[in-house]
């Protein structure tokens, strides 16, 4: 059972404009010296700060983290700006009936970050529409460690392991350049974005 689609194919960034220019917005991220004490860090291997910013998120149920390298953050942005806007199918199975499917969250880059909300929220509402994931990119340790740090803030909807996973895949669809393509599709080539075969794509890997 697929909890969404409702969208006809073809449904593209095109069809989310507004007549305020479209997207959502959230307070700006917070910077990463709010975070941790940044000069610390700054004395420590590039190994060592993987390890110090993973376990210092593991704890948190409402924020995770990875670490990006200084091309993989280049390449990132770079590509957010190029085609701000993606779909992602996120898989999930109601404790209590035990049905399974998928719900599609709406991804926006703004600045260094990205923003990601329900698409019924968005559809509904795009000014209004909250977000659910901020992912935010932090260059600070780019000159000296050739290092980004990336952290992401649960809102609702999702739980940890679910925004984990939308994270992985928000990543590596923007990151590696055959994944990138479908992402291109949806913003620059809409005709040849298919969603009933990128989401059979995603049910896929599921299986």
């Amino acid at each position: 059972m697929f909890l969404a689609p409702t969208f006809q194919h073809g449904w593209t960034r095109r069809s989310m404009s507004t007549s305020t220019g479209g997207g959502f917005h959230f307070p700006s991220p917070r910077s990463l010296q709010s975070l941790v004490k940044l000069d610390d860090l700054q004395l420590e291997t590039p190994d060592a700060i993987r390890r110090i910013w993973g376990e210092y998120h593991d704890a948190k149920s409402d924020a995770l983290a990875t670490v990006l390298t200084a091309a993989e953050l280049e390449t990132l942005i770079a590509r957010g700006k190029k085609c701000s806007f993606f779909v992602f199918p996120v898989y999930r199975v109601n404790s209590e009936t035990k049905e399974e499917g998928f719900f599609t969250m709406l991804s926006q880059f703004q600045d260094k970050c990205f923003l990601l909300t329900t698409l019924d929220a968005y559809r509904e509402n795009p000014a209004q529409a909250p977000p659910c994931l901020t992912v935010s990119l932090f260059d600070d340790l780019v000159p000296s460690k050739e290092l980004a740090l990336v952290r992401g803030d649960v809102a609702n909807v999702l739980d940890k392991p679910e925004a984990s996973v939308l994270l992985d895949a928000l990543l590596a669809r923007y990151v590696d350049d055959d994944l990138f393509s479908t992402v291109e599709a949806f913003n620059l080539k809409p005709h040849e974005f298919n969603f009933d075969a990128y989401l059979a794509e995603c049910k896929k890997k599921r299986d």
